[in-house]
C-alpha cells in the first residue's frame, strides 16, 4: 500500500489539471484540481471512484482517492 501511494501520488503530481498533491499516511491521496468536476467524470466512466470534495468550502477543488492495490 505504501509503495502503490507513492506511486499513485507521483503520477497525480504529473496531471497538468491537478494543483496540488498532498501530502499523505493514509490509504487516500487527496489532491486538490481547478478541473475537479470534469476529473470525476473522466474517473468515473473508467469505473474508478473518487470522492468530490470540491464544494466544500473547506476543501475547494479537493478529489479523495482511495489506494488500493495497483490492479485497483
Amino acid at each position: 500500500l505504501v509503495a502503490e501511494r507513492s506511486r499513485m501520488a507521483a503520477a497525480l503530481a504529473r496531471v497538468p489539471a491537478i494543483r496540488r498533491v498532498w501530502p499523505s499516511d493514509a490509504n487516500f491521496v487527496f489532491v486538490e484540481s481547478d478541473a475537479a468536476t470534469a476529473l470525476v467524470a473522466q474517473a468515473r466512466q473508467a469505473g474508478i471512484l473518487i470522492r468530490d470534495f470540491s464544494q466544500d468550502p473547506a476543501t475547494p477543488g479537493g478529489l479523495r482517492i482511495t489506494i488500493g492495490a495497483p490492479e485497483e
